[in-house]
Parts: C-alpha cells; structure tokens; sequence
C-alpha cells in the first residue's frame, strides 16, 4: 500500500520537434455525481499552466521557446519515477543506460552523450538540481525525495547555464520549505522483497526562517542469482537525507540553504556470457563455472561479489535579492563524491581476476552570479558569471587471481612451463602469480570560468528575438602513474621470437619421441611424417604471438612526459540566436541555431593509454 502527497498542478504540454513548439490548455468537463451540485463543481476544470525557470526566470511552458520537456511532481507520483533512469520513459529524446557498475550511468539527448566509466571526463548532458551542477553520475543517480519538477532542455545551453552544456541539460527542483506547517510519508512494497520509504515535513521555525527535512530508503533484492557465492546480483540499497532553511529576512531578500547526503551499497551488476570462446574449456577445467552462450541470463557464476558503494553530500546556499529593476541570484556548492568498487571482472567463478577495485574521491566548489531583469518593457535580460573549481583523485589495482596460472597453463598447452627455463632463465611456475597486476593512480585539477547573457527583445507584442552569448575558460592539470608488476608482460618477445620458436619445435619433437639435436632423426621424421612435421613448424612459428597474446598488463607510459604535459587550456564563445512569434494564444512557433562546447579531456585510466615502444615511436615523430 502507499500514501502520498497530492500534487498541486498537473501539466499538459507537447513539443514538437525542427523548433516549433506547441501548447495546449483543455478544459475537462466532470460528470455530475449528484443532483444537487455547487457553482464551483459545475464550473469546468482546467488542467493548470506549468511554470518553469528553464530560461533563469519564472514563465509558463507557452511563453517558453525552447526544446523543454517537464515532469512535475504528480507526473512522477503515477509514474512511480524513483530516480533519473526511469525519466526515460517519459522524456522523449532522453536515454539512460547503466554499464559495468552503479556510478558507470550514460546520459544522452537526442543520441549525444559519452560514456561515464571514466572520471576525468565530463558529461555532455549536464545536471543541476536546485541551481547546482552534478558534474559526474556517480552524483546524479542517487533518489530524490521531494521533487517539484523536473525539465530536461535538448541542445546547447551554455549561454543559459554557464557551465558547458553541449547535448542538454536535466534541471531538477525540488521543493522548497514552506511556512506552514505540513508533510507526507510514502510507503510501498513490491515483488523481490522491494520497500520504498519516503517522506518530508516543512513548517516555520519562525516568521522569518522556515525549515524542510526529507529523507528517502530504496530496497529491493537482486533479480539475477550468482550460483557461484549464493547472492542476488543487481540489487537496490540506497538511502538519502535532505535538508534545507528558507530564511527571509525582508520580503526582497531570501536564503535558501541545503544540505544533502545520500549513499548506494549495492552488488551490481549483472554480465551474461555471449559467446563460449576456446577460453571457456580453461576456465571449466581450473573448476570454473559459467552460464556459456546466454547474453539475456539472470543465472551467472562469480567467485566474489562486484560491489559497489557511492556517497554523495554536499552543502548550497543560494541568495536571491530584488532590486525592484533586477534580480540578484547567488549560489554557492561544495560537492563530494567519493566511489568504492571493486568488480570479479573475468565474469566467471574461477579466481582469474582477484582484484579489479576502483577508489574515486571527487571534490567540486562552484559560485554562480545572474543578474536578471523584472522590468515589463521591450527588452528582458540576464547576465551571469559561473566558476568551476575540481579536484578528481583516483586509484585503481587489477590484479591476477589464485587459478591465473593453471588457466595459462591450459590455454598454451604447458608451453609457457617449458619456455621459462629454457628461454626465460627463471623456475617452472614464475609467471603469472596472484597479486602480480597493475595498480594506477591518477588526479586532474580543473578550473573553469564562465560569462553568460540572453537578451530578448520584444519585437512585436507577439514576435521576439534572442541572442545568448557565452564565453569560457577551461584549464586542467592532469597526471597519471601506472606501475605494472606482471613480469611475463614486460618481457620483449619481439627479440625472443626465433628462440621461442625453435625451443618450441624441439619440445613438439621430443612429445613425438625424436632428439631435436639429431638432425638425421629429424630429417627421417620430417620425410615419414611430412603433414605432422608441417603442423609442428607452423606451431612452432606461432608461438611468439600466441605468447605476447597473454601479456595481459604491459607497462604503459604515465604522463606528464615528453609528449603530453599534462595541462590543457581552451576557451570558446558560443552563441544562441532564435526568433519565436505567437501565433495564437495558445500556439507559437520558433525558430533557434545554437553553438556549444567541450573543453578537451585527459584520459584518467589506462585505456588507450601507450606502451613504451609506442610512446617512443610516437616521440621520434614529434
């Protein structure tokens, strides 16, 4: 069963796409419930104008030229939208897709986006709640109580927002506390042993100073079976706090300030296996289990839990002053936002991987200043200034697991084994030990500033034009130090190769009972047994790239170096320019051309990142 809050305006609203957006007010007639009714139940009942501050300021979705989408508060109560993944189904153009783990959540519009598996680079869909910009998804994703609305605008909105916007933006606001006294609670259960708990209360504290707390629980048991350790895979542990003050010491002068903390302990997530490659037979014969060749399982085999533990807090105050001519706004953030994971990334139960952990730790200041104007005449205006101060810290291990060197043993068929003294001058079994691995740090530094503004001016009573200028400054210092412990990955097989290859063909002849120092036996073999001889040589020559194919962890070049210094500085204006006309009361019609931009990223993780023989390669070319 559930209770909750009544919503206090519902919206209809329709855009339609190439510009031209379209808004319609019904009237809905109720039927009579009874013969004797009042004026008011005979009046018609009219669905309530939406107002939104997509543009900086209070306008309803009519007077809006923008590609905007809105879900309000009892939108999101019917809809049972729990947090900004499920908004996709009813945003249109909007998608959300989870990845390897909890924080690794990809936001896109309209098919613009990236990937978020790497911390230093930033979203391309930004998302502010309550004026203040979540820089990662690990910091979005969390539940959110006590939602007034949400609106999800398509296309570049730097000029509007400061910060770089280039595929969208997701602005959520909730609701702020009121001076009277009143509160909701909300509870429901559901199948896989799901609870959802929510609830809030608001009321003065004193003429001046209102207060709201609201707080939120999310459990559910996983829907997908780990055979191997007995647990449920892709489960819901989340809870969150929120707390604000509304303090208004005149009537044109108001705080509002907030607090936040909210954390996921999660198992996720769930990988089926797609195909049962030749690896398969080595994991099952080190006594490894997986469900092969079923993408769409929600049976799988792991020999540890992929755990996931995010926590997000963060404090805001924003200011807002009326001038009588204009509108000062102030909002000040401190985020942090920190990631513990650490995922069995070989997705079967055999202990290949032992260790595939990630520790990010995120620290974000922004200071937003917007000057808007109230006046009623031919020209509205805001102006702003927003700055951006981040520190991201990051530390990975991926390490081999206690069945990795039966595993290679069986996929080289024990050639490895018998290469090690031979070639290799080291004992039987040295290669591929657990613990050996690679572990990673990396760190970014980034300040941004921003000067916005819009300016529309009224042509006509019912034909505006618009212009949006933003310019933007974007520096970063980066670094990355990559340590490899693998010691079979750091060996130079290129050099080795024709001494692999022969030691091979004398290993091959010996099994077959022949002196490979006997070139007479050779030769007689080689004349009696052409085929067979033929299939020993063509092993024998592939070994050197069978072999480099299981130098899983090569030493990869950290930066600062001679090639990358580490520090980035760019800067770009972008400009918005569009025309809207009225053409009824209840229909207008807009034209808009935006530009927006990205300042460049540093790769905070080894992908992609080169081995010293590329990056000398790469060094002599420069």
């Amino acid at each position: 069963m559930s209770q909750s809050k009544t919503a206090h305006r519902a919206g209809l609203k329709s855009v339609l796409t190439l510009g031209v957006g379209l808004t319609a007010l019904t009237a809905v007639q109720l039927p009579a419930l009874a013969q004797e009714t009042t004026a008011e139940e005979e009046a018609p009942r009219t669905l309530q104008t939406v107002t939104i501050t997509a543009t900086k300021r209070e306008q309803t979705l009519q007077d809006v030229p923008v590609a905007v989408s809105v879900v309000d508060d009892e939108v999101i109560d019917k809809a049972e939208i729990i947090d900004l993944g499920d908004l996709q189904s009813l945003v249109p153009s909007l998608r959300v897709s989870q990845n390897q783990s909890s924080a690794n959540t990809t936001f896109s519009i309209r098919g613009f986006g990236n990937g978020s598996n790497n911390a230093g680079i930033e979203p391309s869909v930004g998302v502010f709640i309550d004026g203040v910009y979540r820089s990662r998804s690990a910091a979005q994703i969390g539940d959110l109580p006590n939602i007034q609305r949400v609106e999800v605008l398509r296309g570049p909105q730097s000029t509007l927002f400061g910060k770089n916007a280039s595929a969208g933006v997701i602005s959520i606001v909730t609701r702020q506390p009121e001076f009277t006294q009143s509160g909701s609670i909300e509870a429901s259960v559901g199948n896989y042993n799901s609870v959802r708990l929510a609830g809030d209360i608001t009321g003065p504290i004193s003429e001046k100073v209102a207060y709201s707390l609201a707080a939120n629980y999310n459990s559910r048991d996983g829907y997908a079976d780990d055979l191997a350790t007995g647990t449920d895979v892709n489960q819901r542990n989340r809870y969150g706090f929120r707390g604000q003050l509304l303090i208004e010491p005149t009537e044109d002068l108001s705080f509002r300030i907030i607090g936040d903390f909210d954390k996921i302990d999660e198992v996720c997530c769930v990988a089926g296996n797609v195909v049962n490659g030749p690896t398969g037979a080595a994991v099952m014969a080190v006594g490894g289990m997986l469900d092969a060749e079923n993408p769409y399982s929600y049976e799988v085999y792991n020999n540890f839990n992929s755990d996931n533990d995010i926590e997000n807090s963060g404090l805001s105050v924003q200011a807002d002053y009326d001038m009588g001519w204009a509108n000062l706004t102030s909002i000040t953030a401190y985020r942090n936002s920190s990631l513990s994971a650490n995922q069995d990334s070989d997705f079967t139960s055999a202990d290949l991987l032992g260790r595939n952990s990630t520790e990010t730790d995120i620290d974000t200041f922004t200071q937003e200043l917007r000057l808007t104007s109230t006046g009623d005449g031919a020209v509205d205006w805001m102006v702003g200034a927003f700055y951006f101060d981040e520190s991201v810290s990051i530390d990975n291990q991926i390490l081999y697991g206690d069945d990795i060197r039966g595993y290679i043993d069986i996929l080289s068929s024990n050639l490895l084994t018998g290469l090690e003294p031979v070639i290799f001058s080291v004992a039987p079994g040295t290669f591929f030990q657990p613990g050996q691995g690679m572990t990673e740090e990396f760190g970014q530094d980034n300040t941004a500033f921003s000067l916005f503004g819009t300016v529309d001016y009224h042509l006509t009573d019912r034909l505006t034009a618009t212009l949006g200028l933003n310019y933007t400054q974007d520096n970063k210092d980066a670094f990355g130090r990559i340590v490899s412990t693998d010691a079979f990955s750091a060996i130079d097989l290129n050099a080795l190769s024709p001494f692999i290859s022969q030691a091979t063909l004398g290993g091959l002849l010996i099994q077959a009972g022949v002196d490979p120092t006997d070139q007479v036996a050779v030769g007689t073999f080689a004349s009696n047994f052409p085929t067979v001889f033929a299939t020993m040589q063509a092993t024998a020559a592939g070994a050197p790239g069978a072999l480099q194919t299981l130098q899983f962890f090569p030493q990869f070049v950290g930066f600062p170096n001679a090639v990358e210094s580490g520090s980035t500085n760019d800067s770009d204006t972008s400009y918005t320019l569009r025309l809207a006309y009225d053409l009824t009361d209840n229909i207008n019609v807009y034209g808009s051309y935006a530009t927006g931009f990205k300042a460049s990223s540093w790769n905070l993780s080894r992908d992609s990142r080169p081995t010293p023989a590329g990056y000398a390669t790469s060094s002599s070319a420069v």
